[in-house]
């Protein structure tokens, strides 16, 4: 399958070579997506650019796993179901984002509060570091801890897990076509 067809086109087949460098580049992408969700930027230019590049990718990947799938004789109903729990937590990001950023025009006078904030997070972030760490006794606060940084990690571990599972299949034979016959 050509570059464009492998991404683009949802209906085709892609060999386990290609499917595994595609899936890195890809993979690659939404990772650097993922500076579009900084606070500066977020405050020039909105959440708009984040959540078209988030759209774009998902159709991307979705497109590349369909494709993987039908090479391996699967059906690409897996890739539809991870591309519909990927799409609600990418929309659930995006209201995050845009909640929790301020506009530009409160810029200056929250830049106390933003201050308070990047403390807290560091806060939230060293405590999760002593969380998981190793600690001695498990706390109602420590589990519950636990379980809502699991959830958070859900989709990210269901769209990686299957990405392995669809790379790892192997390619079912091409569906011979009968020749046309004339009358």
């Amino acid at each position: 399958m050509d570059a464009v067809g492998l991404f683009f086109a949802s209906s085709g087949r892609v060999g386990k070579r290609d499917f595994a460098l595609a899936a890195m580049g890809l993979y690659a992408a939404v990772i650097a997506s993922q500076m579009l969700t900084l606070q500066w930027v977020v405050m020039r230019i909105g959440v708009w650019p984040f959540a078209i590049a988030q759209a774009s990718l998902l159709w991307l990947w979705f497109a590349l796993h369909a494709n993987r799938l039908r090479d391996a004789g699967r059906s690409p109903a897996p890739a539809v179901g991870v591309a519909v729990i990927d799409a609600l937590a990418m929309i659930m990001l995006i209201v995050a984002v845009a909640f929790f950023v301020p506009a530009a025009s409160d810029a200056a006078a929250d830049s106390q509060t933003a201050s308070l904030q990047n403390i807290l997070l560091l806060y939230v972030v060293l405590y999760l570091i002593g969380a998981f760490g190793a600690p001695t006794e498990f706390d109602l606060l420590h589990v519950v801890l636990m379980v809502l940084v699991l959830i958070a990690c859900t989709p990210v571990l269901i769209t990686f897990a299957l990405s392995l599972w669809a790379g790892t299949r192997p390619s079912a034979p091409a569906p011979v076509t009968a020749a046309p016959t004339n009358p």
